[in-house]
């Protein structure tokens, strides 16, 4: 996607989703001499024309918040930015990608409702919108996959792999193109040497496959010795944890000003 209009005046369109970091991101936002401006919870349940009348043509807005309503802008195609081309994100497609390098090297596509009377096994929705978060089920059923209040079709896709006892490390690294710019343990406790093994293992794995995106996440793991990347995310809906503020907001505003 050509995003680059650099006669534009740059601003980030932020949801106040995780609290903490929207404060951390506000404030990086001011430092770096960029404007910020909220999103309305009031223009959740209004059309996208009206939403649009909220924005100035002239501006070129960069938005990070909700994964639901990063969706619903990347969607508009207007002077909006949202990294969030959730088909690309899509385990069966980015497994395939990566597989050298995910955990779930076992996985299977199927339905929700193909898969009900397994287990045990780990289960998660095959889109990157999540309709259910992923879980381990003994047994799977339809009602302990939140069927009814999350979703509504039995047909829903969705991955299996067997179950594994993972250690609680665990990383969210921020990348552009095929560079990780920044990254954070998801956990308090992490050791630091880890942590430094954990970012260069990332910066290898996602310089041998095609970005799915111009900025995205990754989560890794390590098990059984090794690191793994458990999944990747769009950058627009994604949580950054004790990421560097700073650096994100120099290195995304830098992919749509030019």
């Amino acid at each position: 996607m050509n995003v680059g209009r650099n006669s534009m005046k740059i601003c980030w369109l932020l949801e106040n989703v995780h609290k903490t970091e929207f404060t951390k991101m506000v404030l990086a936002i001011g430092d770096s001499g960029f404007d910020s401006m909220h999103w309305n919870p009031e223009w959740d349940s209004q059309n996208d024309l009206q939403v649009l009348r909220n924005f100035n043509v002239n501006t070129l807005y960069i938005f990070w918040g909700s994964l639901n309503v990063a969706h619903r802008l990347y969607l508009m195609h207007r002077n909006i930015i949202s990294f969030c081309a959730v088909k690309e994100f899509a385990c069966s497609s980015f497994y395939l990608a990566a597989k050298e390098w995910i955990l779930n090297k076992d996985w299977n596509y199927s339905t929700a409702i193909e898969t009900v009377g397994k287990g045990p096994l780990f289960i998660r929705p095959d889109d990157a919108l999540k309709s259910f978060s992923g879980r381990v089920l003994n047994k799977i059923s339809l009602k302990e996959l939140d069927f009814g209040v999350h979703f509504q079709d039995q047909n829903l896709p969705v991955i299996t792999s067997s179950v594994k006892s993972l250690p609680p490390d665990e990383w969210r690294f921020v990348i552009v193109r095929d560079r990780v710019i920044t990254g954070s343990p998801k956990f308090y406790g992490s050791d630091v040497i880890e942590s430094f093994r954990a970012r260069e293992f990332a910066d290898r794995a996602v310089k041998s496959f095609c970005a799915p995106e111009i900025v995205w996440t990754i989560d890794v793991c390590r098990y059984k010795g090794d690191f793994y990347i458990i999944e990747a995310n769009p950058f627009s809906g994604a949580q950054l944890y004790e990421s560097d503020m700073k650096i994100i907001i120099k290195e995304v505003s830098s992919t749509v000003n030019w």
